[in-house]
């Protein structure tokens, strides 16, 4: 009605954004992706209306992510990779325009980012650690200029895990050591300064969890173990907090996994059988109250198969016979959620 009017037509876009994200939070991704490139259209002419308006040109930039994303999802990478490149260079012109907005550099750095997820999930290592270095010197340069500002410290970790991840893929251990723990450090000031937030309670816990992981993968399976232990504490600790919230609880079921194995690494096997059968139990709660949810059955599947393999170890057969005909039940479950 109004067509000469660029807010009601950034008004419309945002809608459908909205249609979107809806859409892409009930998983159907091939709707989403046709409303967000809608959007997309929408926002690419707008800023090529309105070259001089920045904020138009981070709509397009976000609109970018935003079809990028969907395309990860449905494992389009080379479209996603497309997408993101754009992305990364509107980034970039902004935050070379207005050199002393921290949103823009801050956006410069999630582009990077996006590019490296890319080539990570495509195996192409060395590029990914490129990128992610990269965004890490411009996450540095954020947490500096903003020591009060707890976002850009936590950005700054979050930087320092991906190219700790990076270097454990590679196998380069010591060096993804050394990454994972000074974001260790970095979270357990966050969590200390901050000790209502529990988003900094998990992301501390996360740290613990990824140094046991490099630990365990040298065989210092004490250290290991500490680690473990201690992240454990966290998520039961979270759990109690928030005992409606289904992911605390998943992931106080994973710290259980994971000191299972590490005992069983050791061949402390009573005590790796006890926190799987917790784990099991856990997780068969959380897929008969979320029975639509596919994830929780996976888990529960692969709970299974743990405690049947130990069982197998342990030369109980008959215990082992009885968890793997379970999984076996679940496996066929799956496949009719699946077809």
């Amino acid at each position: 009605t109004y067509p000469e009017n660029p807010d009601y037509l950034r008004d419309y876009s945002v809608s459908l954004e909205r249609l979107a994200g809806i859409y892409k939070m009930m998983s159907q991704l091939d709707d989403a992706l046709q409303y967000y490139q809608e959007s997309f259209e929408i926002s690419k002419k707008l800023k090529d209306a309105y070259p001089e308006n920045p904020n138009y040109l981070y709509d397009y930039s976000a609109s970018l992510n935003q079809v990028a994303v969907i395309y990860v999802a449905i494992n389009q990478l080379d479209d996603a990779l497309k997408y993101c490149q754009e992305n990364f260079e509107v980034s970039k012109q902004l935050k070379d325009a207005y050199p002393e907005n921290p949103d823009y550099l801050r956006g410069y750095s999630v582009s990077l980012n996006r590019i490296a997820g890319i080539y990570e999930t495509m195996n192409k290592l060395d590029d990914a650690l490129q990128y992610y270095q990269e965004a890490l010197e411009i996450r540095e340069q954020l947490k500096d200029a903003y020591p009060e500002n707890p976002d850009y410290l936590r950005g700054y970790s979050v930087s320092l895990n991906k190219i700790a991840g990076i270097y454990e893929a590679m196998n380069q251990l010591d060096d993804s050591l050394q990454y994972y723990q000074e974001a260790l450090e970095i979270r357990k000031r966050l969590k200390a300064a901050y000790p209502e937030n529990p988003d900094y309670l998990l992301g501390y816990s996360v740290s613990l969890e990824k140094l046991a992981g490099i630990y365990e993968a040298m065989n210092q399976l004490d250290d290991a173990l500490q680690y473990c232990q201690e992240a454990f504490e966290i998520r039961k600790q979270l759990k109690a907090a928030y005992p409606e919230n289904p992911d605390y609880l998943r992931g106080y079921s994973i710290s259980l996994e994971r000191l299972a194995e590490i005992y069983k690494a050791m061949n402390q096997l009573d005590d790796s059988l006890q926190y799987y059968q917790e784990e099991t139990e856990i997780f068969r709660q959380l897929k008969d109250t979320y029975p639509e949810n596919p994830t929780y059955l996976h888990d529960y599947l692969i709970a299974l198969d743990n405690i049947s393999e130990l069982y197998e170890t342990m030369n109980q057969l008959d215990n082992a016979n009885k968890y793997h005909q379970e999984a076996l039940k679940v496996k066929k479950l799956l496949q009719s959620h699946n077809t």
